[in-house]
C-alpha cells in the first residue's frame, strides 16, 4: 500500500514468469479438460456470448472491458470443470499476473491472438474433445507468455 487508496503491485521477474506460466498451464489446462466433460449446449452458448463480448471490446479498443470479458470467458469454462479448489486456485495465479496481463491489454488490439483460441476451445467444446479445449486454452496461456517476455525488463 503506498497510500489510502492506492496499491502498487510487485514487479514480475522472468523467473516469476516462467514459474506461474507453468503452474497456469497444467492447472488452466486441466480445468478446460474437466469442463469440456460437463459442457452442456446452453453452457456452450454462454460461453460464446463471453467470446462475442471479449471480441466487441477488443475492436472498441477498451483495454479494461477486454481484461474483464476475458477473465469471464476463462473463469466460465472453468467453472464448468466442477472444482472449486481449483477454481480458487486458478483465481489466485490471475490475482498474481493481473498487473501483468493488464500491460498486455493495451498493446493486444491488432491481434486476435484471444479470439483465436477462444473460438478453437468453443469448437472443441461442440466437438467434445477435451484434449483440443485444453490445447486451446493452453496455447492461448503461452502466447500470452511470449508476449508479456516481450515487455518485460531483462533480469
Amino acid at each position: 500500500m503506498e497510500g489510502p487508496k492506492t496499491i502498487k503491485a510487485p514487479s514480475l521477474e522472468r523467473s516469476d514468469l516462467e514459474e506461474i506460466t507453468n503452474i497456469r498451464v497444467n492447472l488452466e489446462g486441466w480445468a478446460a479438460q474437466l469442463a469440456a466433460g460437463n459442457a452442456s449446449t446452453s453452457f456452450i452458448r454462454e460461453l460464446e456470448q463471453h467470446h462475442l463480448v471479449y471480441c466487441a471490446h477488443r475492436r472498441a479498443r477498451d483495454s479494461k472491458a477486454k481484461m474483464v470479458a476475458n477473465a469471464k470467458f476463462h473463469f466460465t469454462l472453468y467453472a464448468q470443470s466442477k472444482t472449486p479448489r481449483l477454481l480458487a486456485i486458478i483465481d489466485n495465479l490471475w490475482v498474481t499476473i493481473g498487473p501483468t496481463l493488464g500491460l498486455l491489454a493495451n498493446r493486444g488490439f491488432d491481434d486476435n491472438d484471444g479470439e483465436r483460441f477462444h473460438e478453437a476451445a468453443i469448437a472443441a467444446l461442440k466437438e467434445r474433445n477435451a484434449a483440443a479445449v485444453q490445447a486451446a486454452i493452453v496455447n492461448d496461456i503461452l502466447t500470452a507468455r511470449l508476449k508479456i517476455l516481450q515487455i518485460l525488463k531483462p533480469e
